[in-house]
């Protein structure tokens, strides 16, 4: 862990999948593409184990910021 909040790269690692996968999953759209039921069990697993909390304030922070160019 980096001392503070536990990211999604290291729900990731301790999952064995990809960020993009734990995103989906934590976000619930896994269903978009295909992630299995068992992926799915994993990832949630994992961020249990690792207390894992998303950033509330991440969206707020992106919208204020605008688009990228």
């Amino acid at each position: 862990m980096t001392g503070g909040r536990v990211t999604i790269a290291e729900v990731a690692r301790a999952a064995g999948v990809s960020k993009a996968t734990v995103s989906l999953v934590l976000n619930g759209r896994s269903g978009a593409v295909a992630i299995s039921a068992a992926t799915q069990a994993t990832v949630l697993d994992a961020a249990a184990r690792l207390r894992y909390s998303p950033n509330r304030a991440r969206p707020a922070r992106c919208a204020a910021a605008g688009p990228r160019s």
